[in-house]
């Protein structure tokens, strides 16, 4: 039995109508615990009580500071279901960065780990905000409540709370690709519907197995997640990604969805055995996160016969465009398509429109456009406006508008390199050397140069076992990209710094060479 769009409610509203189908279906998992529909809602009804007797209320702020576990889910409906905010926060997140994010915040409480790679993210809360009420969710701390202590006794709240048109369902803390702190106040109502839409354009049903690479404290992680729950789905993450973990998960579930960024693909793809498990349920690889190149996708769709699906969105805006091997295979992976429900226009600088053919600005309209920039107001006036009484964000990315209509997305307007007189785009050069054998992760950026004004430097993470020297990277590109492309310098990296397989270029330079 399907169930219409329920965008004129709230997401509890849509997970309660999927309860009283099926209570005993499967509804979240992290590492193989689950929640079904019925226990997950009976334990964010609790939460929201627990919140109440904490005096917690209305537009109060609850920060989460977690890997993914199923506290975290409950920590956050719970929140939700009394009109309180959820801030995810990145457990990574240092003293210095949250000294810049919580006075925005302001939170009333804060519920966190005790450990997270080798940290303690509720200590590091503490410091960068002495008094902060917080709970913990493993380990016990000197004036902090124990998960287990906030839930003991508390009242079970009805999940009935009518959601406003204005209603602010998350605060999403993004560094943003310069690296500088960024509070969005995500709409409840237009990001549901933006999920619903993304949910019903991929057909999934209430059969649907979702293995989710991406964390839940990321935007896309959580926001595809849903797309997952409302669709009736099991959304299934594990607490921490390893490939071969992640593969045995994929197997041992009977998946049929995995979602994965490029690199984190080519992870999975690398693990030896691959061949041999049993991932018959498997038809679908659902990619975000960064540029995915057409090789990368071939082995997917082509070699996998797996459908695979390719978005490109923001935090600010949710899923913008998308690449589909079941209508686009004549199309490369980098030429996307508007969704039935989103819109698109190409402008220069000033605001023009761009003839077809030509680069300029993506400008994108969807019902998951952000409320506005928390604190920042200015920053807000400078990318959205209103045209055609529709709202409109400009995303900072540059892109084409193909003959047949279709939008080449050519990367972010403040990474182009201008090497020369030529216009390097650092993702074109990134997905070409991804498919080089022995490379399992790439970043390319820029730095001054005397000659050329600027130049390129990539930094290059050779595949398990294997070795590289800059004369194989050169010799790979030799006749297959233009000359000016290849990298000037090269640093071959162990690892290279990552949040959800996307590669975090800020942190680069603290990469430590290898001769």
């Amino acid at each position: 039995m399907s169930i219409a769009p329920s965008s004129s409610h709230g997401a509890l509203h849509r997970f309660q109508e999927l309860s009283h189908l099926d209570p005993d279906a499967a509804f979240l998992s992290v590492d193989g615990q689950i929640l079904t529909r019925s226990s997950f809602l009976e334990q964010v009804a609790q939460a929201a009580g627990a919140y109440s007797r904490l005096g917690i209320g209305e537009n109060d702020v609850v920060a989460i500071c977690s890997p993914n576990r199923l506290e975290w889910c409950v920590a956050f409906w719970g929140a939700v279901a009394i009109g309180a905010i959820p801030a995810p926060l990145d457990p990574a997140t240092g003293i210095w960065e949250m000294r810049q994010l919580l006075p925005i915040l302001r939170p009333r409480l804060a519920v966190s780990t005790t450990a997270f790679r080798g940290g303690d993210p509720s200590d590091r809360l503490r410091q960068a905000m002495p008094g902060l009420a917080l709970v913990t969710l493993d380990g016990i701390r000197p004036n902090a409540l124990a998960w287990e202590d906030l839930l003991s006794d508390a009242p079970v709240l009805r999940l009935d709370r009518a959601v406003g048109s204005n209603d602010i369902l998350l605060y999403a803390c993004t560094s943003g690709t310069t690296g500088n702190p960024k509070i969005l106040a995500v709409p409840h109502l237009g990001f549901l519907k933006s999920q619903e839409d993304m949910a019903a354009h991929l057909g999934w049903t209430k059969s649907d197995k979702v293995l989710l690479g991406m964390p839940l404290f990321h935007q896309g992680g959580f926001g595809m997640g849903l797309q997952a729950l409302v669709a009736g789905s099991s959304a299934m993450y594990v607490q921490a990604f390893d490939p071969t973990s992640f593969l045995d998960h994929l197997a041992s579930t009977r998946a049929t969805v995995a979602q994965l960024s490029p690199t984190l693909g080519k992870l999975v793809l690398s693990v030896p055995g691959f061949v041999d498990r049993n991932l018959s349920c498997w038809r679908m690889a659902y990619f975000a996160g960064e540029v995915l190149p057409d090789d990368l996708a071939a082995r997917f769709w082509q070699d996998l016969s797996l459908r695979v699906v390719n978005v490109v969105g923001s935090s600010e805006t949710g899923t913008m465009l998308a690449w589909d091997s079941l209508t686009d295979r004549g199309h490369s992976a980098s030429d996307l398509a508007e969704l039935p429900f989103t819109s698109a226009r190409i402008l220069s600088e000033t605001g023009d429109p761009i003839p077809d053919g030509e680069a300029g600005v993506l400008w994108i309209s969807t019902d998951a456009l952000l409320a506005r920039y928390e604190g920042n107001p200015a920053l807000t006036e400078s990318v959205l406006i209103e045209r055609d009484g529709r709202r409109w964000f400009c995303t900072g990315d540059l892109a084409k508008r193909l003959a047949n209509g279709r939008l080449r997305f050519l990367g972010r307007a403040k990474r182009v390199v201008k090497r020369g007189p030529n216009l390097v785009h650092p993702e074109e050069v990134e997905a070409f050397l991804l498919g080089h054998p022995s490379i399992a992760a790439v970043a390319v950026g820029k730095e001054p140069n005397e000659i050329f004004g600027e130049c390129l430097v990539a930094w290059i993470q050779p595949a398990p076992g294997k070795t590289l020297a800059r004369s194989d990277v050169v010799e790979f590109c030799r006749d297959q990209i233009s000359a000016y492309k290849i990298p000037d310098r090269m640093q071959f990296v162990d690892i290279l710094p990552t949040d959800v397989g996307k590669i975090q270029h800020i942190r680069l330079r603290e990469t430590g060479n290898k001769p």
